[in-house]
Formats: structure tokens, sequence, C-alpha cells
């Protein structure tokens, strides 16, 4: 609300307005410049929404950002955070906030617990490299049956697992340590030359090319990864498979999303084994996405599970096989 007047009363009610499905409890005004901005606001937002509080402008407290967004959380000093709790706590009205925002939910078996896959072990790569995943994604594998079980391609061994998820992150960043690692890199390609399935998603694709900023990686796909200065691409997608393949069958039409500043060079060979053809959005090549071969798919494209529920549960079964 930094740049904001009697403007933030349009914006709101648009906000409030446009999506008539929308339980909307109200705003908090961010960035607010003193008191009298802070109490213009609230005059404005009279008969137009709640204000739960008024968060004033402090540069003090800003969490850094990268190329990807925000820093995690783990790479954030803790008496900045403890700083920014203490603004929330001074200028929110938590108990109102908490009472507007309550909604319940009816307890119920999921339906996907009627189809579980159980005793699958789904190895998940979990650390500063590989950390962007919905949590969605995770809660319906174990809803399906599997066992999530969590490493660090940075610090770990390999786990015991029957499939393997590794998701987007910043890779790139670690490629040096990611490299160091050795033993876990040959342990992963061996149990993926036993036929363990592993399912890759962007920063996933790139630790299964050859070569990442020039640092050696996993080598399951004959290619390249480089960060670039410019965004590549970001937005929706809507793909349909051309293949057979770890996730869907051929004709599958499927919607995700993409982010990246990264750019991937693959081999005429490797180009062969494009699984995606996408309708919108960019892909790794020519609106080309998802190598597949053999039992590993690796894709720019992130898929979420409550739109590709299906896609989650054939990647399980195959565990199975």
């Amino acid at each position: 609300a930094s740049k904001l007047a009697g403007s933030v009363a349009a914006l709101v009610h648009g906000y409030k307005t446009f999506d008539p499905s929308l339980k909307f409890a109200g705003v908090i005004l961010n960035g607010v410049a003193s008191e009298r901005h802070g109490a213009l606001l609230e005059t404005s937002l009279k008969g137009v929404a709640r204000v739960f509080g008024a968060i004033p402008a402090d540069e003090s407290v800003k969490i850094p950002e990268r190329h990807l967004g925000l820093l995690m959380s783990h790479e954030v000093d803790r008496a900045l955070l403890n700083d920014f709790s203490k603004l929330i706590e001074e200028n929110i009205d938590m108990d109102t906030l908490l009472e507007a925002t309550k909604i319940e939910i009816q307890s119920q078996e999921p339906e996907s617990r009627i189809r579980a896959v159980d005793g699958v072990r789904v190895g998940v790569a979990m650390d500063e490299a590989f950390c962007f995943y919905y949590p969605e994604n995770l809660e319906l594998m174990r809803d399906f049956g599997a066992e999530i079980t969590t490493f660090s391609p940075i610090h770990d061994s390999l786990p015991d697992a029957d499939a393997f998820y590794i998701g987007g992150g910043y890779p790139e960043i670690y490629a040096p340590q990611l490299e160091e690692n050795a033993a876990l890199r040959e342990a992963l390609v061996d149990e993926i030359r036993h036929g363990s399935p592993l399912y890759a998603e962007c920063g996933g694709l790139l630790y299964c090319l050859e070569q990442l900023e020039s640092r050696e990686m996993l080598g399951l796909f004959k290619g390249s990864g480089r960060l670039t200065k410019r965004l590549q691409a970001v937005g929706y997608v809507d793909a349909i498979s051309i293949r057979d393949c770890l996730l869907f069958q051929k004709g599958a039409r499927f919607r995700g999303h993409e982010f990246h500043y990264s750019t991937v060079s693959v081999n005429t060979s490797t180009a062969e084994d494009f699984a995606y053809k996408l309708l919108k959005g960019r892909g790794i090549e020519d609106k080309r996405d998802g190598i597949w071969r053999d039992n590993v798919l690796a894709s720019y494209t992130h898929l979420h599970a409550l739109g590709n529920r299906e896609a989650f549960l054939h990647f399980l079964k195959a565990a199975m096989c």
C-alpha cells in the first residue's frame, strides 16, 4: 500500500468482487508510510473491506531476493525473522484475523485412500539445492499409501527407496557440492539402472544431465544446463503427452507451471526422447518437454497434485513393477 491512497478502495473492491465464490475476509495493509497514511487508507476502505492491521514500512525487515524469488527461510537470519514476527504482532489484530479466516473442514476418508498403493517408499530430494515442492504432491502420495523419506543430494547417502522424486530449487548455486557427493550420485544412477523410477522437475532436470555449470551431475541424459541472467520462462503450461511415459499415457492432456532462468542443451539422441508437446509454454526446446528414457522422466514443467492425481498414482504404480 506504499503508493496508494483513496484508490486502495477501488483496488480492494475489484479483488473482492472479481470472483463471487471467494470468501473475502478483509485486508492487511503493508508498507504504510506513516500513521496519517494508515488512517487515510483505513478511511478509504470503510464499507469496502475489514482492515486487520497496517504494517509500517521498514527496510530493516526486508527479506532479500534472488533470481527465483525470496531467499529460503533457512538462509534468512533468525533475528530478522524474529523482528518481522514482532512487527506483525504489534500491528495486526491476530485474534480477529484468525477468527475471520476460520473454515470448517468435514473430516472424511480421502478418496485417494480407496486406491491406495501401500508399501511403496519414495525418496524425495530435500535440501538447499532442491526445495521447491507443492506440499500437496507429497500429501497425495501419502494418501495413496506411499511412505515419503527425504534425503539431501549434497550431504547424505542415498536412502533405501522404491522410487525417487527430485523437485526444483537452486542446483546451479550448489553445483560444486552436488558434484562433490559422488557416492550418492553413483548410488542413484545404480538404482535407476536396476529399475527404480525417477521423476525430476526443473532443478531436478538439471541434475539429471551430464553437466550443470561445467560440474558433473548424474549423466542420465546427454546434455548440459547453465544459468542465464535473463528469465527464460514463467507461466502456465498446457501440454499433451505424445508417448506413454512414467506419469501419463499417450494422448493425456495436462497442465502445469514453469519458472526458470536456466537453459538446457541436449544432443540429438536425447531430443528424440521428449514425452510432452506443449500447447502453451516453452519447455526444454521447440515447445517440447519431459525427457523420458527407460524409467526416468525429467521436465521443466512443475505439476500440482490436485490437477494431476492420476499422474502421481501412475508414478507410484511404476515403483511396484
